[in-house]
């Protein structure tokens, strides 16, 4: 019974201080602890704890009564933290104060879905990318891009843009370009962290617009065009890299062509 108590207060003070270097002292060489969610080895378990505290910072586990078996000690415990209680035992196997295999028996549910992060929101970030552009706020646009995030428009070779500040002065030059500029949703494809974003862009234009070896001049009319985007997000619903492809032929043609002649009587 000694030897089981003294076993019981080593693991209440390692889990009290969450002290994954101290588990080790627990177990004799070559120990496994299983548990509904995999096996840990013994030179496993410090990281194993380390990694708990980081997904679950406050969480708590207690005992809340223990026994003597015929071969170790049986450990009844209560875990709190990140919004969830789990309750559980502990059973392991001792030789000489120290245990020679570990089982943990709960429900993981409720660990699981505490340390799986909330799923991205992606249509809604899309629609509020969309509006930033849409209100021509160049600060709401950059401030949706991942800091180190990239942006690359498909046409005449253009160049990748990383960064927040290339990008500011990037997107600050294309709205620049046009008088007037709109973007209407045509259809969204969403995915975990990325979406497709396929619009039509009508805007008519204040200056020449180069682009690679072309150049469409102003005439006066509303150019309309289609466009896609593939935006790519980071775990934090940030942008992570942008590309952007335009029908810029169709601009092209209607910068060009010709009004049909006004009949007279």
């Amino acid at each position: 019974m000694a030897e089981a108590k003294e076993f019981v207060e080593h693991w209440t003070r390692i889990w009290a201080e969450h002290d994954g270097a101290g588990w080790p002292e627990l177990l004799h060489e070559g120990c496994e602890l299983r548990n509904p969610l995999g096996t840990v080895p013994r030179s496993a378990l410090p990281g194993y704890m380390a990694n708990l505290l980081r997904a679950m910072p406050d969480h708590t586990l207690t005992p809340t009564g223990w026994g003597e078996t015929a071969d170790g000690v049986l450990i009844e415990w209560v875990m709190t933290g990140g919004g969830v209680e789990i309750r559980g035992a502990d059973r392991f196997t001792l030789r000489d104060g120290r245990a020679t295999e570990g089982f943990a028996y709960f429900d993981p549910a409720p660990m699981i879905a505490a340390m799986t992060p909330p799923p991205l929101p992606v249509e809604r970030l899309a629609r509020e990318y969309d509006a930033a552009w849409n209100a021509g706020d160049v600060e709401a646009i950059v401030a949706r891009h991942a800091p180190n995030g990239s942006y690359r428009l498909h046409i005449g070779g253009g160049p990748e843009i990383t960064g927040r500040a290339a990008m500011h002065g990037a997107f600050t030059a294309a709205l620049g370009n046009w008088r007037e500029l709109s973007f209407e949703l045509n259809r969204i494809r969403c995915g975990a962290d990325y979406y497709v974003w396929e619009s039509t862009v009508r805007g008519e234009l204040a200056r020449p617009l180069r682009l690679g070896p072309v150049t469409i001049e102003p005439t006066g009319r509303t150019l309309t065009f289609t466009g896609i985007d593939l935006v790519s997000l980071d775990a934090d619903g940030l942008i992570s890299a942008k590309d952007t492809w335009f029908d810029i032929l169709a601009a092209v043609a209607q910068s060009t062509s010709v009004s049909p002649p006004v009949p007279t009587s």
